[in-house]
């Protein structure tokens, strides 16, 4: 089903998962195509961040709700 993917990506350090938690959907929200429905999926995409700098109340709810979405990248270390 179209738009309905759960990714992880994990990466080396907190500072890049924060970093790309804010890039990713910034530049795709700009490189939207009218014209073009996969660009429409990518936007609509929820970025959800994991990493041990969050209390562990924080992890787990940020867990608990990626989870609970039918769609959403997880970045995490």
């Amino acid at each position: 089903v179209p738009g309905q993917h759960k990714t992880l990506v994990f990466m080396a350090t907190q500072d890049m998962v924060d970093f790309y938690a804010e890039v990713f959907p910034a530049v795709l929200k700009d490189s939207l195509d009218d014209e073009d429905e996969s660009s429409e999926a990518l936007v609509s995409t929820e970025f959800f961040k994991l990493h041990g700098s969050m209390s562990q109340k924080e992890r787990t709810e940020v867990f608990k709700t990626f989870r609970l979405a039918r769609s959403g990248v997880l970045l995490c270390t």
